[in-house]
């Protein structure tokens, strides 16, 4: 809530893109449009890390791959917009297969990447990043583990109903969207000449 996903948006990615409202986009077979997204509401935020027991804020490393600018001009607006709640964080560029290795053994507090969803069908998109079965460089590397998921995404999986799948499939990302176990920024379009 407390990240502005419209100005990562429009003001880095100069509108090429659409907000994240989720782990999957519209274009996605089985996602659901009907997921609520969590809302830029840095008050709100402040409040939640009060009940959380940070209402003095904390300080954090953000990690990031050196030879991405837009991934380090991500880094640099987070920082300055979780400054504002509190959030101290400082910002470590690493060449890219260290960066990796940092990412896959969990040896991170905040970490930016992106993911294509290569078959354009929300197994891809949601199984490999957050089933507990994918820990480490097979995709999970926020290391989410949701006992409740894992069971739906199994189920989803193996279901043929496309109508079952889809519901299913919104379930895993609301819980995702709810839990929010990464920032979902936006979904790129990807422009060629």
């Amino acid at each position: 809530m407390a990240l502005d996903r419209e100005a990562i948006v429009e003001g880095l990615y100069e509108g090429y893109g659409s907000v994240a409202h989720g782990p999957l986009n519209d274009l996605v077979n089985a996602s659901s449009p009907d997921v609520e997204s969590l809302p830029y509401d840095p008050d709100r935020a402040q409040e939640l890390l009060a009940e959380a027991g940070y209402e003095d804020g904390f300080s954090a490393t953000m990690h990031t791959n050196d030879a991405n600018p837009m991934r380090v001009q991500i880094a640099e607006l987070a920082q300055d917009q979780f400054g504002e709640i509190g959030v101290d964080v400082t910002i470590e560029e690493v060449e890219w297969g260290a960066y990796l290795d940092l990412v896959d053994a969990g040896d991170t507090e905040m970490f930016i990447l992106g993911w294509s969803i290569s078959a354009g069908d929300a197994d891809n998109g949601v199984r490999t990043l957050f089933h507990s079965d994918n820990f480490g460089s097979a995709g999970n590397q926020t290391l989410y583990h949701n006992e409740e998921v894992d069971v739906l995404l199994d189920e989803a999986r193996a279901e043929l109903d496309e109508d079952a799948r889809q519901d299913l499939y919104g379930q895993v990302q609301q819980t995702l969207i709810d839990e929010a176990p990464m920032i979902y920024t936006l979904h790129t379009d990807y422009v060629v000449g």
